[in-house]
């Protein structure tokens, strides 16, 4: 008897998170549904104005368009930026995320339009540190951003030239199979 307002108490809590990720899960799902009438004018400004875009196959670029979806709505915009400039900003946040869970960059809050993709990858390369070790974070011997960058640019000259880099870039982001 003692322990039923515990036990309540327990399965309350457990459900209060468990709603907590699955209603996150279906407003991202409800987003990327909201903005599916954008995609193909997203598509021809992105494959214009984006040089990472070209580079990727129809279905990576869907999985792109979904993230850069969530990230256009989720974050807070200066009115003064053009829908371009998010768009464009939104698919330098998203693409080295394009494989990869994410909670989009939560401690990033302003400038966005101003990030570079190199300030984008720099954030990645602290999660990397954390996923895959700072051993191998030091091979790359302060030149991880400068890899990332070729890896997403050309990843099949980075595998001929450091099998290595091209292993470890391969695990974090998840490319190629």
């Amino acid at each position: 008897m003692f322990l039923i307002p515990f036990v309540a108490a327990f399965i309350g809590i457990l459900l209060f998170f468990i709603y907590l990720n699955y209603s996150l899960s279906f407003k991202r799902a409800l987003l990327v549904r909201k903005m599916r009438d954008y995609r193909t004018e997203w598509d021809g400004v992105l494959l214009e104005k984006f040089n990472f875009y070209k580079e990727l196959d129809n279905d990576l670029r869907s999985k792109l368009l979904n993230k850069i979806s969530v990230f256009y709505n989720e974050k807070e915009w200066k009115v003064e930026d053009s829908e371009e400039q998010k768009l464009l900003a939104s698919a330098r946040a998203c693409l080295p995320v394009v494989n990869r869970k994410s909670n989009y960059y939560p401690t990033v809050e302003d400038n966005l339009v101003s990030m570079t993709q190199e300030d984008w990858f720099s954030l990645n390369q602290v999660q990397f540190e954390k996923e895959v070790g700072k051993m191998p974070l030091r091979e790359f011997d302060g030149e991880f951003i400068k890899y990332s960058i070729e890896y997403f640019t050309n990843p099949k000259e980075i595998k001929s030239k450091n099998k290595r880099f091209f292993d470890l870039l391969n695990y974090y982001y998840k490319l190629s199979s």
